[in-house]
C-alpha cells in the first residue's frame, strides 16, 4: 500500500511496477484498475504510457496494444489488462497473476475481496502445476480451489492512494 499526498508519485510507481512484473515473469497477467473509466484514461493510463515511453518501451518493437480489448502484450507474452472497477461483477471469470489499483480509497471493498479470494490464480506458462490446474478447470472446480494450487507463481496486488483509505485498506493495515 502507497498512501501519500497528491503529486507524491504513486502512479507512476504503480505503473513502473506493472512493467517489471510484466517484464520479469513470463507469460504473467496483470491488472491496473480505477474506479471509473475516465479516471482510469484520463489520468492512470496517461501515466502508464508516460513512462513506458520514458523506460524506452516502443510499439510494436517491445509491446502491441490491443485498445478495443485494453490489453498490452509484450514480447515475452506477458499481458497488463486494463478496466475500470465500478462494478465487481464485471470483473468475471479474469485471471491474473498481480493488480494495481490506483487512488484505491475511491475502490469499493467488494473489488479488493474478489480479487484477493479467487482472481490471483493465472499460472505462468513454465508453471510446474500447470496440468494439475487444467484438470481442475475441465473437473469444474471451484475459483478457490484453483487458487489454492500450491506453485512458485508470483501472485499480488499493490494500491497506491490518498490518505483516507476504505474500510478494506484500513483493516488490512492494521492486520485484521
Amino acid at each position: 500500500l502507497f498512501s501519500s499526498g497528491y503529486g507524491s508519485g504513486k502512479s507512476k510507481t504503480g505503473c513502473r511496477e506493472g512493467m517489471r512484473w510484466a517484464c520479469d515473469h513470463a507469460g504473467s497477467r496483470g491488472l491496473i484498475g480505477r474506479l471509473t473509466a475516465t479516471d482510469l484514461r484520463d489520468t492512470t493510463m496517461v501515466t502508464f504510457w508516460k513512462e513506458m515511453a520514458q523506460v524506452g518501451f516502443r510499439p510494436g518493437v517491445h509491446y502491441t496494444h490491443n485498445k478495443a480489448d485494453r490489453e498490452v502484450t509484450f514480447w515475452n507474452d506477458s499481458k497488463i489488462i486494463y478496466r475500470h472497477l465500478d462494478d465487481p461483477e464485471a470483473l468475471g471469470s479474469l485471471e491474473l497473476n498481480w493488480a494495481f489499483i490506483d487512488e484505491g480509497s475511491e475502490v469499493d471493498d467488494m473489488i479488493y475481496q474478489t480479487l484477493s479470494s479467487s482472481r490471483l490464480r493465472w499460472h505462468l506458462p513454465a508453471c510446474s502445476q500447470g496440468e494439475r490446474v487444467e484438470a481442475l478447470i475441465v473437473g469444474g472446480a471451484t475459483d478457490e480451489e484453483i487458487a489454492a494450487v500450491p506453485c512458485s507463481c508470483p501472485r499480488g496486488i499493490w494500491v497506491c492512494t490518498n490518505p483516507g483509505a476504505s474500510g478494506y485498506l484500513r483493516a488490512v493495515t492494521r492486520g485484521e
